[in-house]
């Protein structure tokens, strides 16, 4: 019933963010209809998508704890609900309201000034090696790197946004953390694992050698959850190659683009499981070198991976010899 309870709530609840947002967007009318910028509904308008949908969460959330009827209300649970949702609904297009059509004030201008700071740092080289950074730390210890989508989502789309109206323009992109560009360091998944998946079908241990054999063709595919919580995630052979990779690959990329040695994204080929080659081709618009780009972090990746995983091999045997000697000792205990 709880579940339900919340199910409903937090559907009104996208309704309501969703009015908020259209309100934002300040309709003109003109010769009796509506006119409004359809670039609000685009890539522009995500931050402030976030921000509209942040606040209406913040108002359900304050109000959750009140309601219109007592605990032993006789009156029926969904006009208790409808009742209750109806303050949050009122409060949070008010605001928008009162923001958009008595302050005057433009929200998708007012939301793009204060996120400035934060798209300028993103799109320099510092910023991209930090994003990875912590991509990568997350994801070792636990955490989906894919917790970070909906920030570096709504930065990427709207890079690559501008990049495709430059290029358009007769012009080149200029912005090199677009969408698309973790194609060219996360090769195999988060963590640039492929190398790592490959190295595996070599290995000595029993558990490494089953992992790789299960992980290639997925990995191939950017799909590397099994590969990431099976053999990377908590183990300490592990965490050094993890922080250089989120470092080296994101920050030899940035210097790729950078020096004009290949095109920066500006085609939104949006194929998350595509091989990194495909993606890297098509979204610089058929430019090869963005492909030997690829080739040359999937070495430095392997470089990298590879004495690490080494030594894991190594420890990994070790464990499973002390487990085959366990069994066996216990086995002559019984006989």
């Amino acid at each position: 019933e709880c579940a339900v309870e919340i199910c409903s709530f937090s559907m009104i609840a996208g309704f309501t963010g969703i009015g908020a947002y259209m309100m934002c967007m300040n309709f003109q009318t003109v010769d009796g209809g509506s006119l409004v910028s359809m670039n609000k509904f685009g890539a522009g308008g995500m931050f402030t998508a976030m921000v509209v949908g942040l606040m209406v969460a913040v108002i359900y959330k304050l109000l959750a704890k009140y309601s219109f009827f007592g605990e032993d209300s006789v009156i029926p649970d969904f006009v208790k609900n409808w009742f209750d949702n109806i303050a949050a609904i009122l409060i949070s297009l008010t605001v928008a309201y009162l923001f958009t059509y008595i302050a005057k004030i433009d929200v998708f201008a007012m939301v793009q000034i204060l996120m400035k700071p934060v798209t300028s740092f993103a799109q320099s080289a510092p910023g991209v090696i930090m994003i990875v950074f912590l991509q990568n730390v997350f994801y070792f210890f636990g955490v989906s790197g894919w917790v970070f989508t909906p920030v570096t989502r709504s930065i990427t789309q709207a890079a690559i946004a501008e990049n495709a109206e430059l290029v358009a323009a007769g012009l080149a992109p200029k912005n090199i953390y677009a969408y698309g560009f973790s194609r060219y360091h996360h090769i195999g998944g988060q963590g640039a694992t492929l190398p790592l998946a490959l190295f595996m079908l070599r290995a000595k241990s029993k558990k490494f050698r089953l992992l790789g054999k299960a992980t290639l063709v997925p990995s191939i595919f950017n799909i590397n959850e099994p590969l990431q919580y099976g053999a990377v995630v908590g183990n300490p052979f592990m965490l050094i190659p993890t922080v250089l990779i989120a470092i080296i690959l994101p920050g030899f990329s940035y210097l790729w683009f950078a020096m004009g040695w290949g095109t920066i994204n500006y085609v939104n080929f949006d194929m998350n499981f595509a091989p990194n080659a495909v993606s890297a081709f098509f979204m610089s618009g058929g430019d090869w070198r963005n492909v030997l780009l690829i080739c040359i972090n999937f070495v430095l990746a392997a470089l990298i991976w590879y004495p690490f995983f080494k030594a894991a091999d190594k420890a990994e045997c070790k464990k499973e010899a002390e487990r085959e000697a366990a069994k066996a000792a216990k086995a002559a205990v019984k006989a």
